[in-house]
């Protein structure tokens, strides 16, 4: 039985109108969206494209809304099962730019948004993790971070898995990441596509001061391309995956198909 997923960090929702045309040509079942505006009104225009949201979580605030995670799926191939939300420890300076956050009362924690579905022809169980990991932290810490999920499935051997989101692994120590992932029995999916972020693209987009300062930092001293973006995933065969080439966000859609 196959299926496939997309995700997409929308930009604080910047993207959000283009994901009608992009659903409609890929129809993906399963659907990962970051940085999306999670109040009510935003993510029933999703469930208007015939998907049903699964759950979301919140861990941005810009332009004094609240920006999150979302997982979306194909009613007619799943049956949603579980949800929750598993926190990620904040980073120092996560921490210190997050605390007017903080003392108003607003505070927000990135996450790993974790769902399980049932595919309904072969009763199999899926976990999808969607995640948006700090920016502010080395990429040592960014493996501490995904190894919150991974510890909780290191010892389950019998059921499909799959991590996808915005890593925002930096342009060094790949070898550390695929090792990590090796380790705890996981595949890339996303390893034919060489990057997921084109800053000349970015022009357009406006940045926050140090995201901004990191764009340009990584332009001058690496490339004006970088793969931030992973999909991998566990027992379960790949058939494809993709880049899609849209400019509505500062991140290109990843599209990906499997089979059980």
């Amino acid at each position: 039985m196959e299926f496939s997923l997309l995700t997409y960090n929308i930009l604080f929702n910047t993207a959000f109108y283009s994901l009608k045309k992009i659903i409609a040509e890929y129809k993906p079942d399963i659907l990962c969206l970051q940085e999306i505006d999670t109040s009510e009104n935003n993510l029933a225009e999703i469930e208007n494209l015939n998907y049903r949201l699964a759950n979301f979580s919140n861990y941005l605030m810009r332009f004094n809304k609240i920006f999150g995670m979302a997982t979306f799926y194909n009613a007619s191939k799943f049956y949603f099962d579980d949800s929750q939300i598993i926190p990620i420890k904040t980073t120092f300076l996560e921490l210190i730019i997050s605390l007017p956050k903080i003392f108003s009362g607003k505070p927000i924690k990135r996450n790993f948004l974790k769902t399980i579905f049932v595919e309904k022809k072969t009763l199999k169980k899926i976990a999808i993790y969607n995640t948006h990991l700090t920016v502010y932290g080395s990429n040592d810490t960014k493996i501490k971070q995904i190894k919150t999920a991974l510890n909780e499935v290191k010892n389950d051997n019998k059921h499909s898995v799959i991590i996808a989101g915005d890593f925002n692994y930096f342009p060094y120590g790949r070898k550390k990441l695929e090792k990590t992932m090796e380790l705890f029995g996981f595949k890339e999916a996303t390893a034919n596509i060489d990057y997921t972020i084109y800053y000349r693209n970015l022009k357009k987009f406006h940045y926050n001061f140090i995201p901004r300062i990191i764009t340009k930092t990584f332009t001058h001293l690496f490339t004006d391309r970088l793969k931030i973006d992973y999909i991998f995933f566990k027992n379960l065969k790949l058939k494809n995956s993709q880049r899609i080439e849209v400019n509505h966000s500062d991140h290109f859609p990843i599209f990906a198909k499997f089979k059980f």
